[in-house]
């Protein structure tokens, strides 16, 4: 039954494990591991860029649904530089993942850009110049 149901389709990694090009399906469930896929397949988001946020290690964690002004403005310039021109709101939705809390903690910084369709569906193939 597993071996139909796709679950473990693609390379396994935690969110800072993906980088600039990387298409994937998010986490489900209890664990919280991307499934890192071939853009040209069906896939839910493609990650159009990284950074590491700037805030010091003694900052207090900023909170996973609060994204700060530098990630907001970072995440938009490199969406724009990956697609080659601002992104169609019609069509797609910009979002990011930044560290749990206890990465917070631990000094992770990680924050990954990516782009999803504005209407929940599959994503086929790159939104590399669309």
């Amino acid at each position: 039954f597993l071996a139909q149901s796709h679950l473990f389709e693609g390379h396994l990694t935690t969110y800072s494990g993906l980088s600039s090009g990387d298409c994937y399906n998010p986490p489900t469930g209890l664990v919280r591991v991307f499934h890192q896929v071939s853009c040209a397949g069906a896939h839910e988001g493609e990650v159009v860029g990284t950074f590491q946020d700037s805030d010091p290690p003694n900052a207090p964690y900023p909170g996973k649904s609060l994204p700060t002004q530098e990630m907001i403005a970072s995440c938009r310039e490199q969406t724009t530089v990956y697609v080659g021109a601002p992104l169609d709101l019609s069509r797609y939705r910009a979002y990011y993942y930044g560290p749990s809390q206890l990465q917070w903690r631990n000094g992770g910084r990680t924050i990954v850009c990516a782009v999803r369709s504005a209407d929940n569906t599959k994503l086929h193939g790159s939104i590399k110049g669309v």
